[in-house]
Parts: C-alpha cells; structure tokens; sequence
C-alpha cells in the first residue's frame, strides 16, 4: 500500500470572496430568492416575527448577560445584546432570522443581472406581495377622492381610472403600514433594510394597487351586467 500525502486545506477569506464573485447564480435561484425576500419582508410574515418575539417564544428561557450572549450558539457577527441582557428565546430567533437573511443576500448577491432578469424579479416581488392579506387590504384603503375619481372616469374611462386609483391608494396604504416591517427591521437588528427598500415597497404596493384595482374593476362589471341582464328579463317574463 502506497501512502499517498494529502496536504491540509486552510481555509482562505480571499479564495472564498473571489468564488462567490465569479460564480453567478441560476435564473431559477435568484427568482426563488426574491420570492422569499418579498414573502420575508411582507408585513403580515413581519409582524407574525415582531409577535413571536415580543409576546411568544423570544420571551422564554433564561437570561443572557452581553458576555454569555457572545459566547452562545446564537451569537452572530454585528448583533448586539442590551446591558440588561437577552433571553434565549429571543437569541435563538434573532439567529434564525439572522441565517434566513444571509442565505437570502448570498443568492441574490451572485445574480447575473440584466434588464429581464430585473423584469422577471419585478414581477416575481409582484406575486409574493398579492398573497399577503394585508398588503392586498392596504391596497383599498379610501384615500382617491371621490369627486377625482368620478373626473378621470369622465376624461380617460373606467379602465385608467381604476388604474390611477389603485396606484395612488396602493402606495398610500403600503407606506401605511410600512412602519410594521420597519419595526421589526430594527428589533432585527436588520441593517441592510433601510428606507430605499421602503420606497421599493411603496412602488410594488402602487403597482399592486393599480393592478387589483382595474382587475376587481373588471369583475364587478360583469356582475353587475349580468345582474342588469337578469332583472330586465325578469321584468319581460
């Protein structure tokens, strides 16, 4: 038997940045990652977060001072414990939080980028906001005056009307509750979500609005013209 020397592998910070900025990520895997991203920063899956951790299991176990926090199993790079120490339930999902975002940004950090790609990720924000209930409620939030809507109704027809509305009250209703992701972004420790993801927010919830809009629009047109077709011939019978 020949003995054969393999040399111990070191691990090297460089040779693992010049990787991961070399090898880009496939289509498929950066969609899928802007799909968590969007469905991670909604504002019902962000205040599910703010309630685990203030009223569920982030107020478990036992206290951590700053100390014992940075020798936990839980400690991760740049969060820090308050002087009157943390509770381990509150430390083990800060973490968790913590490894969901980093998986999250090495995907889309290694995007290959281009207009369609940014199109399609657009779209892919799009869908994984019109699934959170209270986005698409926020969306319909009153704020078009009435004798306005009635104007654009008279100048550019029902379709464009409903579009102009659901664009002002869906980026009026996301910045509404846009403080809720805020909050927990803070309570997160979450330093990479900052007011520009605000505004992207407040556009999608624009774009979200218009497209529900003009859609719910066009559904309540053919009912009512269905409605209108069955009395007038309920009125000939």
């Amino acid at each position: 038997m020949v003995d054969v020397y393999v040399p111990e592998l070191e691990y090297n910070q460089n040779r693992q940045d010049q990787y991961f900025n070399s090898t880009k990520t496939g289509t498929l895997d950066v969609l899928g990652a802007t799909l968590e991203d969007t469905f991670y920063y909604n504002p019902t899956n962000a205040l599910d977060r703010m309630l685990q951790m203030q009223f569920g299991p982030g107020t478990t176990g036992n206290i951590l001072s700053p100390e014992q926090y940075k020798e936990s199993k839980y400690y991760r790079e740049g969060l820090t414990a308050p002087e009157e120490g943390i509770k381990e339930g509150y430390a083990q999902l800060l973490a968790e939080n913590y490894d969901k975002r980093a998986k999250i940004t090495q995907t889309l950090s290694r995007s290959k980028g281009g207009f369609a790609l940014g199109s399609a990720q657009f779209g892919t924000m799009l869908l994984g906001s019109v699934l959170d209930p209270i986005n698409v409620a926020s969306a319909f939030i009153p704020v078009f005056p009435t004798a306005r809507y009635a104007h654009l109704v008279s100048r550019f027809g029902k379709t464009q009307a409903r579009a102009i509305r659901g664009v002002v009250e869906g980026s009026v209703g996301a910045t509404l509750v846009e403080p809720i992701v805020l909050g927990q972004a803070a309570l997160e420790q979450d330093e990479d979500y900052n007011l520009l993801d605000s505004f992207l927010n407040a556009t999608v919830g624009g774009a979200l609005g218009g497209g529900l809009h003009v859609g719910f629009g066009r559904i309540s047109d053919i009912i009512e013209k269905r409605s209108h077709k069955t009395k007038q011939e309920a009125v000939l019978t």
